[in-house]
């Protein structure tokens, strides 16, 4: 029989030891992460500071209970178990809301600030009318009495851009999502620029169109329909401003109000080759 010393008696000892060390810790960390998850599921439940005051503020585009319902607020009956960053991370995922504060103000109230994008443009699709953000986003429904109007009633909506008209088989309207199809982000993204370079000429922009024809953009008080292809950039824009320098002034108030009363007519301009074409329209 073999005999052990001392020695190596007491290191396996130990080593038993620190095993049965290793257990418990391991069994302890189960049954306090086990005890968290209770504890949440406790406060969630349970009517311990109840949020029984929401104030919601900053939104225009969403409806207060759009932004509830964004922030999951009926999952919580607690401001213990109520978390601002899931909250914020919640709102934040929708492509209408570009900023969020959260205030906490024990024992019973809640403040939620939100930043929308802001409305820039009118579109009309075979689904309806929407209000459009700068970059594309379909924003909301716009109301039935400045849909069915022109100009004016976007003006008075406070609306400083120009109407999209979107006509395509392929139409996928869908608010909070960016509109779809290559021509019509064309004509977005080069508004967006047009903009920043010749504020004076978007001004004169009347109502941009998208068809299987192609792009269509009046302007001038309906005195000018200029037809620019399948496609549509800055560079296109710039040669019409360059075009208009030598017709005259579409911005004059005088001629431009001969042209809105069907005394001049609309020019017809084709910018879909490298040169225009001029013509008279009806």
């Amino acid at each position: 029989m073999m005999e052990y010393g001392g020695s190596e008696l007491q290191h396996r000892r130990i080593a038993r030891q620190k095993f049965v060390k290793r257990a418990l810790l391991t069994v302890i960390a189960l049954l306090l992460v086990l005890l968290f998850f209770k504890l949440g599921t406790i406060l969630r439940s349970a009517a311990i500071f109840p949020i029984r005051q929401v104030y919601i503020y900053g939104n225009s585009v969403l409806s207060s209970g759009e932004v509830a319902r964004a922030a999951d607020l009926e999952a919580y009956r607690s401001m213990l178990a109520f978390s601002r960053r899931k909250a914020a991370a919640a709102l934040l995922r929708d492509r209408r809301i570009t900023g969020v504060q959260i205030l906490k103000i024990f024992p019973e109230t809640l403040k939620i600030y939100v930043i929308e994008k802001e409305k820039k443009m009118l579109l009309k699709s075979l689904k309806g009318a929407y209000w459009v953000s700068e970059d594309g986003t379909v924003l909301a429904p716009a109301e039935e009495s400045v849909a069915a109007e022109s100009s004016a009633a976007a003006e008075s909506a406070f609306m400083k851009g120009p109407f999209i008209t979107l006509i395509l088989d392929n139409d996928d309207t869908k608010v909070g999502a960016p509109i779809q199809g290559f021509m019509a982000e064309s004509v977005i993204s080069s508004l967006k620029e047009l903009e920043q370079e010749d504020l004076s000429l978007y001004r004169l922009i009347d109502s941009v169109s998208v068809g299987e024809a192609g792009i269509f953009v009046l302007l001038g008080k309906m005195r000018y329909r200029v037809y620019m292809g399948s496609t549509i950039d800055l560079a296109k824009f710039k040669k019409l401003r360059a075009l208009l320098a030598v017709l005259g002034r579409a911005d004059d108030p005088d001629r431009a109000d001969d042209y809105a009363r069907g005394d001049g007519g609309t020019m017809e301009i084709d910018m879909s080759f490298s040169h225009a074409v001029l013509g008279k329209g009806e």
